[in-house]
């Protein structure tokens, strides 16, 4: 049967038996798929009863970097992991790729979880998967960082604020002595109002005369 194929197909392409025999026709190679990590779970999303709600987001593409939809995926999280479980509230998630290949694993755990998730991805070609590492107390870590820069900031702008109404206090000041006149009038000036200030008050600091 094999052999009346080769003829057959032989005759079809005007090519001889023993040529096509020595020179069989060689499938197509498989094409290939990456997954790709996009978010480590390295971001806190929030905290709420002592836990911390995170996700990691992957990605599927072919060999070209073309994004795959609609391919499934399946995250895994490893027994013992310090409490950790997906919103769902197992130890295992699936998601689909949407148009762009994307796909999140979204999750919360405890403020001192440290675990690696497994991530399968099912291509046309077979399983392709990674490994996410997942260490919640270095994400608390750079929150807390990120907030104490975001401060850091406001306590600047507070201080500019405050040295800008000194400065216009001392404008006022200024104006009462010479009488409300910018010359060069020897008239003695009248007696300027007393004016008092506070630095740092929840009011926003200088008050006018009194």
């Amino acid at each position: 049967m094999q052999k009346l194929c080769s003829c057959l197909l032989a005759g079809l392409l005007g090519i001889s038996p023993e040529i096509l025999a020595q020179n069989p026709p060689q499938a197509a190679a498989p094409q290939k798929y990456k997954l790709s990590i996009i978010e480590d779970a390295s971001t806190v999303k929030r905290v709420k009863g002592g836990r911390v709600s995170s996700q990691v987001v992957v990605q599927v593409t072919d060999e070209n970097n073309r994004p795959m939809p609609a391919i499934a995926v399946i995250f895994t999280i490893p027994q013992g992991s310090g409490g950790a479980t997906f919103t769902t509230g197992g130890l295992t998630a699936s998601a689909t790729t949407t148009t762009n290949g994307m796909a999140t694993g979204s999750f919360t755990a405890t403020n001192s979880s440290t675990f690696s998730m497994s991530v399968t991805a099912s291509t046309p070609s077979g399983s392709v998967t990674v490994s996410v590492p997942v260490n919640i107390p270095s994400a608390l870590a750079a929150a807390g960082a990120a907030a104490g820069a975001g401060a850091g900031a406001s306590h600047t702008g507070l201080i500019i604020g405050v040295l800008a109404g000194v400065g216009a206090a001392g404008a006022v000041a200024a104006k009462v002595l010479t009488g409300g006149k910018n010359n060069n009038n020897t008239q003695t000036p009248t007696q300027p109002s007393t004016i008092s200030g506070q630095i740092g008050t929840a009011g926003g600091g200088i008050f006018g005369p009194h």
